[in-house]
C-alpha cells in the first residue's frame, strides 16, 4: 500500500476528506480496505457507526475505532446513504468533500443550496449570507440551525464543527439538511403495508400525520366525513393503537426508509 492510500485512509476515518486535495468522496465511491496494510504493518480497518441525534453526529461520522477486517470505506458510504437527512461535508470555504445519497440530492435540485465548482453555494444571495455565516461560527466550534430557501420551499440546516483536517489543517463543517416529505411518506408507505391498510386508508393516515383534521381530509377528497372517521377507525384496529395521537407518535418515531436509488459515483474534485 503507498503513503497516498495510507493519508487517504487516514483522512477518511477523520472526517470523509481524501488526502491532501480539497476533493470529496462520492457516496457510492468503494474505496476497499480490505486485506491491506498501514505504514506500520498493521492492518487497516474501519470502525462501527456509534451515536444517537445530532449531538452525536460527529463521533458517529468521525471513524475513531477498528471494526472487521472486511469493512470498506465504500460499504460506510452506502450505510450513511441510508441516513434520511442530507449529509454534505465541506471547509470553511464551502468546498465539498463529500455528501451523502440525499446531501446529493438537494445540491443538484432546485432546492436553495447548489453545487457550483465543486463549492456549496446559497443561490441566491440572501442564502449564501446565512450560510456563510453558519461556516464562520462553525469555524469558532459553534453549532448554528439555519434557514435558506423562499417562497415555500425552505429548509432548515444544521451547521456541525468537525475535527479539522489532520493533513491540510483545514476546518470542516458537517451540513445536516432537515427531513424532506418524500422521505417520511416513504416510511408511512411501509408503514402501512405492514399492517395492511388499503389505499384510502393509506392515504388518510397520511394526511393525518401531516396535521390535517378529519373534515379537512373530507374536504380535499370530496367524501364525506362519515367515510374518513370510519377509515381512521380501521387504522386504530389494523395498528392496534388507542387514539389519533397515539398513531402519530407512533409514526412519528419510525426508523427512516430512504429511496432505493443511489446517486452515480463522482470523480473528485480538485
Amino acid at each position: 500500500m503507498n503513503r497516498g492510500d495510507v493519508n487517504s485512509a487516514q483522512a477518511l476515518s477523520r472526517g470523509f476528506t481524501t488526502s491532501r486535495t480539497s476533493g470529496y468522496l462520492s457516496c457510492t465511491q468503494s474505496l476497499a480496505f480490505q486485506g491491506r496494510t498501514s505504514a506500520e504493518g498493521n492492518p487497516m480497518e474501519l470502525s462501527h457507526i456509534v451515536g444517537h441525534g445530532l449531538d452525536d453526529l460527529p463521533a458517529a461520522i468521525a471513524i475513531a475505532d477498528l471494526a472487521s477486517p472486511g469493512a470498506s470505506a465504500g460499504l460506510l458510504m452506502r450505510v450513511l446513504d441510508e441516513i434520511d437527512h442530507g449529509m454534505v461535508l465541506v471547509d470553511a470555504g464551502g468546498a465539498m468533500r463529500y455528501a451523502n445519497q440525499l446531501g446529493h440530492h438537494e445540491l443538484l435540485g432546485d432546492g436553495p443550496l447548489v453545487l457550483a465548482r465543486g463549492r456549496v453555494l446559497g443561490r441566491q444571495a440572501s442564502d449564501q449570507s446565512v450560510l456563510h455565516a453558519a461556516l464562520v461560527d462553525a469555524q469558532r466550534g459553534r453549532r448554528t440551525l439555519f434557514s435558506v430557501g423562499h417562497n415555500g420551499r425552505s429548509v432548515s440546516i444544521a451547521a456541525v464543527p468537525m475535527p479539522s483536517d489532520e493533513h491540510t489543517g483545514d476546518t470542516l463543517v458537517l451540513l445536516v439538511f432537515g427531513k424532506r416529505p418524500a422521505a417520511e411518506t416513504l416510511t408511512v408507505d411501509f408503514f402501512a403495508r405492514s399492517h395492511d391498510l388499503t389505499n384510502a386508508e393509506t392515504q388518510v393516515l397520511k394526511r393525518i400525520c401531516s396535521g390535517m383534521k378529519p373534515k379537512e381530509i373530507a374536504i380535499e377528497n370530496c367524501v364525506a366525513i362519515s367515510t374518513v372517521r370510519s377509515h381512521i377507525c380501521n387504522i386504530r384496529v389494523k395498528t392496534q393503537t388507542a387514539s389519533i395521537r397515539e398513531l402519530v407518535n407512533r409514526v412519528a418515531v419510525l426508523p427512516p426508509i430512504t429511496p432505493a436509488v443511489k446517486t452515480a459515483a463522482r470523480p473528485v474534485v480538485h
